[in-house]
């Protein structure tokens, strides 16, 4: 068979199978097998003279928009983390900006080259001209934060990669250019070294940028003051020696022009705040309350053996090392395999394939931060450092699960300094709050079920004692409100996922407390997802992204919910030959966003649904009033039957999945309570 008998072979046996898993009339499969085999035979007639052809990679398949060759593959596909998405090629053409405004970002130019970080040490301030790569641009990229205390305003310098970095300068070293630590956990260490943490605020004119103030910190309280001492520079650059520094004179000066980041769009798209709420002005949440570095975490630095001295025996062999490692992955696999087998003899199946698992482990594994972004968490860190699987009996019948051990931050730019409306601290009225704008380290150990439990019928078929809706004293239970107050789900980069709805039941997007890609902080400072950044923007940039779906036959595994159900990407319909498209109702998504085709076994597809309505046209079912595409993860009621989970709750009755690192108990594979048998 070519390519295109092959995909049609496909389609007409998921249909098959769709429709004998919903009729179960199991006296069917002999004229499905007939069928199937007639098309065999008419496909291999067809195609007799094109054997040769048709076997090889050249060979393609042309869908609406795309063409699928003959190597595309059925195989799990996750997608590429940020490390990888900044060594892909870009093509960015920039303008020049006569003007700029608060949380603009720009490229910094002199001659023909941009003032550029160093790849290994960003403190390290130079010039280049290249913009080949994503990691170049964003080496260049700055966002302006003003100071509106001033007129006209002027603007600190965060780097993009870095955000918890500013331009500063150093007066002692010929008044050179370089990146502070302006907001991350080391600037009070840092500052009480040399008292110098801070950073400028510039103004551009006339091709002259200004340095017209300098902030110094005050490890006092914790925050910025204007350094009184700073007299106003100008920013040349020194060719001799290869450096901008800081000049007192404007005849000094070099020729300054900032420009736009060409089509590398990190706008917030308007599915993102449907309202146009404005920006808030509260002040930035002072993490130091939050925080603990990584050096001094549970699990971490002097902890670092706690995970592996607290697991049983039987699993320790998958958690003796962090991160991707071959000797953890082989023990990792092993385990799968033992756990499938002991589920099919005891008449009961994993949910998925254990190449599901797998890719999504291994996927984790290798997410690590690629910048100085989360408060706390070093460049390199693995999101989510283990993964591992448990195999323990309840009155002699086995629960595995998948723990997976995580920081939940991101592993790229989270942009919250873009966010209109954030989270308050709580601590009053929202005008008075302050909000959120800084992430940091989390300690979390999901256990994602293994077993194949089945499907609720409805919605409120799975047992909360508190949701969304009970939370804000609602009787009304829907696919959104019958939902967790907390997590719902884990993404492939190890950050968990919420519901569409946030604590006051509207969607996080109507609120506009997101950023472009979908995240944002809560209350507890934790990153968190609340929509899909890729059905918003299509930057290439998300959590998963358009050349994630090149060569494979299904959108990419992007997450699993806490029910054991699978969380693949949306449907595109430039990629309409892939298993399950939902261009006709055979494969349509049902009302918690799932379908069951094929082989995949029932899972949730990220999707995009019209003016906000389930049933994609805005009327009394409408979730909110704006008319706009709320761009969903996950909406908030699981489909999987949760009621057969063992422990899926916390264990103090506050309404939230057990999914802390505090938790003791045998599915997590502790010591204490798990017996790695089934005795």
């Amino acid at each position: 068979m070519n390519q295109t008998e092959l995909i049609k072979f496909n389609s007409m046996k998921n249909i098959f199978h769709s429709c004998l898993k919903k009729s179960n009339l199991k006296f069917y499969t002999p004229l499905v097998l007939a069928l199937i085999f007639l098309l065999i035979i008419q496909s291999c007639s067809d195609n007799s003279d094109d054997s040769s052809s048709s076997s090889s990679s050249t060979s393609t398949w042309t869908g609406a928009t795309t063409s699928c060759t003959s190597s595309c593959s059925s195989s799990v596909n996750t997608p590429d983390n940020f490390n990888a998405i900044l060594l892909k090629s870009v093509s960015i053409t920039p303008a020049s900006k006569s003007s700029v405004s608060d949380l603009d970002r720009v490229l910094i130019g002199y001659s023909s080259s941009y003032l550029s970080l160093d790849n290994s040490s960003y403190t390290t301030v130079g010039l280049d001209s290249t913009l080949s790569t994503y990691n170049d641009v964003f080496l260049k990229t700055f966002q302006l934060v003003a100071d509106n205390s001033s007129s006209p305003s002027c603007y600190r310098a965060d780097s993009e990669k870095h955000s918890n970095y500013s331009i500063d300068y150093n007066s002692s070293s010929s008044n050179r250019l370089y990146l502070r630590n302006t907001f991350g956990y080391e600037r009070e260490s840092e500052n009480a070294a040399d008292n110098t943490t801070g950073y400028l605020c510039f103004t551009h004119s006339s091709s002259l940028l200004t340095a017209s103030k300098r902030f110094k910190y005050d490890n006092s309280t914790n925050g910025y003051t204007q350094d009184t001492s700073f007299s106003t520079m100008y920013v040349a650059y020194d060719s001799t020696n290869s450096i901008f520094k800081l000049v007192s004179s404007s005849s000094s000066a070099s020729s300054i022009t900032l420009y736009d980041t060409g089509a590398l769009d990190l706008t917030l798209p308007s599915s993102f705040n449907p309202n146009s709420s404005s920006m808030v002005t509260n002040s930035r949440v002072e993490w130091s309350s939050y925080a603990t570095h990584y050096d001094n975490h549970t699990y971490t630095g002097t902890y670092q053996n706690k995970l592996y001295n607290d697991t049983h025996s039987s699993y320790q062999s998958q958690v003796e090392s962090a991160g991707d490692n071959s000797t953890t992955s082989s023990a990792a696999s092993t385990m799968l395999s033992t756990i499938k087998s002991d589920l099919e003899s005891a008449g009961s199946s994993l949910r998925y394939d254990t190449s599901v698992y797998l890719a999504f482990r291994d996927a984790l594994l290798k997410t690590k931060v690629t910048g100085e972004t989360i408060v706390g968490a070093p460049v390199g860190l693995n999101t989510a450092p283990n993964v591992f699987f448990t195999n323990e009996c309840l009155s002699g019948v086995r629960h595995p699960f998948m723990v997976i051990f995580s920081w939940s931050i991101s592993d790229r730019p989270n942009r919250l300094l873009d966010v209109p409306v954030p989270p308050g601290d709580g601590t009053g009225s929202y005008p008075d709050s302050n909000v959120t704008r800084d992430a940091v380290l989390q300690t979390f150990l999901h256990k994602i079920p293994l077993k194949d439990y089945g499907e609720v019928s409805s919605v409120t078929d799975n047992t909360l004692s508190t949701s969304l809706a009970t939370d804000a004293s609602s009787s009304t239970y829907t696919v959104y409100s019958h939902a967790s107050i907390s997590t719902i789900g884990l993404a492939v980069d190890g950050v968990q996922i919420y519901p569409v709805y946030n604590n006051t039941l509207l969607p996080a997007v109507e609120k506009a407390e997101i950023t472009s890609s979908g995240i944002h902080v809560g209350q507890g400072m934790g990153l968190h997802w609340h929509g899909d950044g890729h059905g918003a923007t299509g930057n290439g940039l998300n959590l998963y992204n358009l050349p994630d779906y090149v060569g494979y036959m299904h959108p990419p595994l992007i997450g699993f919910g806490l029910d054991g159900v699978a969380l693949y990407g949306k449907y595109e319909s430039s990629y309409d030959y892939m298993d399950g498209y939902t261009e006709d109702t055979t494969y349509a998504l049902d009302t918690f966003g799932g379908h069951d085709h094929g082989d995949y076994n029932y899972h949730y597809h990220a999707q995009g649904i019209a003016n906000g309505d389930e049933n994609g046209a805005c009327s009394s079912n409408c979730l909110a009033a704006g008319s706009y595409t709320m761009n969903i993860l996950m909406k908030g009621a699981w489909a999987g039957d949760i009621d057969s989970v063992p422990d899926f709750w916390n264990s103090n009755n506050n309404g939230k999945p057990a999914t802390t690192g505090a938790q003791n108990n045998k599915w997590i594979g502790n010591k204490n309570y798990a017996s790695g048998s089934c005795n």
